[in-house]
């Protein structure tokens, strides 16, 4: 797709997801008409129609009135009417992957890729290569807190963007630099076997520009294995392994995180966070390697971490008073889960009561053993049912299976079901007392509990008339 200002219409079904808002959002920069339909509004759909979209909520064939492209992603089943209807009027149908393929055109791509931390290291990486006077464009899978957007359509040279493994479409992205953040099984219902995962992942670093870098964690060893087969000129980081990039002395309280940075075996100085964790420490390393692989002076890209502040969603303050913090996160990977528990067991030293609302059937099913294990950081769990996004039910998977998998691995661990949302805000706010930090996990809309919750405790604490 040119880049530049065109009179035709772009149609995004699904608008209002994370990926399909950041392009959306690239188009509206480059004077691109938009348009797109969701089953709900959300804070994306507004924001779009802020910047200039038609956004209707609810599909209908008659949304593509005027498009001569239509956008779709994986969440979009074959017989979404709009989608049938697109085709059938002989209109250009894109994946979502192939509108980004077709974005990369005359840039040059830092494509971030893994099972973790790919939104974080892209919206960092971004906003690092902005302070450092690049002006990237930018394709992230959430919401930048920094920036206040997902895309954005920069003057300068290169497009910093997500490479989803989910459906391998991140093949469609050759003579890119890359950054590989992590890689372990997951979205087997697409791949199998993670076996195959690990080959899709060598494919994709094979297809790395020559004269470009991978830069990779060399704390996983099947990361360091995979990024062998590259053209590029691969760059190292990490936290336990002997890396081009690495911190020592790291120190982990409230919603920040500060290391001593050393590159080459080098000290370079203290970089401080205002983002929690040590999953965020190797995130920032990523970031300071890649950038300064494009011109960025590691000095200036250790300021331009310090200056993140987070992407929406990601161990997200709700909610703080009477001694009480409502956190929101999106993890939903057994390693993502503990992560976040983790970091808030380090930053805070609080009773931890951690909702967890699972994401897909299959990813539950396949990783079911795994997720048992995942709560050990947490005092109290409370699972409710399994978001389903774009899968149907599957036979005998359910959250009930993962209560009895971590009630397993702990049984004195208080762990329940409860299956409303609104239920467990009535729970909670029952039950939560000085000194608790709550924290809402998943990808789903498990938000909502936190955000019911936030609400309640305002209503409880509020002053007296």
């Amino acid at each position: 797709m040119a880049q530049g200002a065109s009179t035709e219409l772009v149609h995004f079904i699904g608008i209002g997801g994370e990926g399909m808002t950041a392009l959306a959002e690239i188009l509206l920069d480059r004077g691109r008409p938009v348009s797109g339909s969701d089953v709900h509004a959300n804070a994306n759909t507004q924001r779009l129609v802020d910047h200039g979209a038609r956004v209707v909520i609810g599909h209908d064939r008659r949304n593509l009135d005027g498009a001569t492209t239509v956008i779709y992603n994986t969440a979009i089943r074959p017989d979404n009417c709009e989608l049938a209807a697109a085709r059938e009027q002989g209109l250009r149908v894109l994946h979502r992957s192939e509108l980004l393929q077709q974005l990369l055109q005359g840039t040059q791509g830092i494509a971030v890729a893994g099972t973790h931390g790919k939104t974080t290291t892209t919206a960092m990486l971004a906003l690092t290569l902005r302070y450092g006077g690049l002006d990237p464009s930018l394709a992230a899978g959430g919401e930048v807190r920094n920036l206040g957007l997902h895309g954005h359509a920069g003057h300068g040279r290169h497009l910093v963007f997500e490479a989803c493994e989910s459906d391998a479409s991140f093949l469609l992205y050759p003579n890119c630099s890359q950054i590989v953040t992590s890689l372990e099984p997951d979205h087997l219902d697409q791949h199998g076997s993670f076996e195959v995962l690990c080959d899709r992942f060598r494919d994709f670093v094979r297809i790395a520009a020559p004269q470009g870098f991978v830069v990779y964690c060399a704390d996983s060893d099947i990361v360091a294995d995979v990024v062998g087969g590259t053209p590029a000129r691969r760059i190292s980081y990490g936290l336990k392994a002997a890396a081009d990039f690495g911190a020592e002395a790291v120190a982990v309280q409230g919603f920040g995180v500060s290391y001593d940075l050393i590159v080459r075996g080098q000290p370079a100085g203290r970089v401080k966070l205002h983002v929690p964790g040590r999953h965020n420490v190797a995130n920032s390393l990523a970031v300071i390697a890649a950038a300064e692989a494009v011109g960025v002076p590691v000095e200036t890209a250790m300021q331009a971490v310090g200056e993140f502040v987070g992407v929406k969603r990601r161990f997200e303050l709700l909610y703080e008073g009477g001694d009480i913090l409502v956190v929101d996160d999106y993890a939903h990977h057994p390693t993502e889960v503990r992560a976040t528990l983790q970091a808030a067991r380090e930053g805070f030293g609080r009773r931890l009561v951690c909702v967890f609302q699972p994401h897909l059937f299959s990813r539950t099913k396949f990783l079911l053993d795994d997720f048992g294990r995942a709560f050990r950081d947490a005092d109290e769990v409370i699972l409710t049912s399994i978001y389903a996004a774009r899968e149907d039910p599957m036979d005998g998977v359910d959250s009930r299976q993962l209560l009895a998998a971590v009630r397993t691995n702990e049984p004195e661990k208080p762990a329940r079901y409860i299956e409303r949302l609104d239920d467990i805000v009535t729970t909670l706010a029952a039950e939560a007392r000085p000194g608790d930090m709550i924290l809402t996990v998943g990808a789903g809309n498990v938000r909502e509990v936190g955000l019911g919750l936030a609400e309640e405790l305002r209503r409880r604490h509020a002053p007296a008339p």
